[in-house]
């Protein structure tokens, strides 16, 4: 068994302050995201709070006119955007749903974000769409947020988030236990994001509770499947805190292959015969 934490961190290259490096604890990736979204929601308002007041009905009237004589994508994004400002949610699904697989990648982007403006978090016909859409488009990162929002509520996903803040700034200053118990509070509040069930193991690592740290990444790697090799990493890491080697160099075997990083000077510092 490895007893010496520190050793352990240094020679492998895991951890420098807090997770470290280039692997300290995940927090820009859903950041960024919620950037995204914001504008998002923003392009579909733009145009219709432009126009007085007096104006809206016509300005309503005359865009239903064009999307059923032109329905184009430019006149589904304008006349959704009307729909969205008088919170029709009955037409926002129906003009969607009439002829959905004519719709590009940004009408089912454009749709979503209507979607979580006008229609209640949870409905099962919503989540549907937007899972088909996420797993349509898995390259734009939109939909993963729009999926969350559509599932679980803006309130929700938004409390989640600042609930993981307030955790990473804890395990920055070293308090993992701490750190813990709220990233642990924003995955039960958001039970779709890894990161916050990936950063809960970090901390368990960080404290050295190897034991209580594995079933968090055990999580992210068969049940998320992130795909970037770190939870296999850390877990390796405590798999040699806890005597178990064998299965450790596995799991940075794995890492490599995948293309993590710092896997491959963990492997030969601890795997090397």
């Amino acid at each position: 068994m490895v007893t010496n934490r520190e050793d352990v961190l240094r020679q492998a290259g895991a951890f420098g302050h807090a997770v470290g490096g280039d692997h300290s604890i995940h927090s820009e990736g859903p950041e960024i995201l919620y950037r995204g979204i914001k504008g998002l929601s923003r392009n579909v308002m733009t145009f219709i709070t432009s126009l007085p007041l007096q104006q809206w009905d016509s300005a309503l009237k005359y865009s239903r006119i064009a999307y059923e004589k032109l329905p184009i994508p430019q006149h589904f994004g304008n006349y959704l955007n009307h729909l969205v400002r008088f919170k029709d949610s009955t037409e926002v699904m129906r003009i969607f749903l009439q002829d959905s697989v004519k719709r590009d990648e940004g009408a089912w982007r454009n749709f979503l974000v209507a979607a979580t403006q006008v229609m209640s978090p949870g409905r099962s016909d919503l989540r549907v769409i937007a899972e088909t859409a996420k797993n349509r488009y898995p390259d734009n990162k939109d939909f993963k947020v729009l999926h969350k929002l559509v599932v679980l509520g803006k309130a929700r996903v938004d409390e989640a988030y600042a609930t993981a803040q307030q955790g990473n700034a804890l395990f920055g200053q070293g308090q993992y236990a701490a750190a813990a118990a709220l990233l642990q509070k924003a995955s039960a509040l958001d039970p779709l994001e890894y990161s916050y069930v990936e950063n809960t193991g970090a901390a368990y690592f960080s404290m050295g509770d190897w034991g209580r740290a594995l079933p968090f990444f055990d999580q992210v790697i068969l049940q998320f499947k992130p795909g970037t090799g770190k939870s296999e990493y850390i877990k390796a890491l405590a798999l040699i805190n806890l005597g178990r080697k064998a299965e450790a160099c596995a799991l940075l075997d794995s890492s490599i292959s995948i293309g993590y990083p710092e896997a491959q000077k963990a492997k030969e510092r601890w795997c090397t015969p």
